[in-house]
């Protein structure tokens, strides 16, 4: 039994990557430079509080037996 194989158009596709090959590139620069600036996007000074919208009136804290405190 043969293969059924798709019917791609490797042509165009080649042509369509080198169109946009300078928006590519722009993209890789953009990440190269914020990189640099921020290297760790998902790191910040402030990991305690709370998300925005979330915040509550309780100090939801953990005792050392792992049971949660309420003021």
């Amino acid at each position: 039994m043969a293969e059924d194989k798709p019917d791609v158009d490797i042509e165009a596709m080649e042509e369509r990557l080198a169109d946009n090959q300078d928006l590519i590139d722009e993209a890789k620069a953009s990440a190269e430079e914020l990189a640099k600036t921020n290297p760790d996007p998902y790191e910040t000074d402030r990991e305690d509080d709370a998300p925005s919208g979330f915040e509550s009136s309780q100090d939801d804290s953990v005792d050392s037996h792992g049971d949660v405190r309420t003021r």
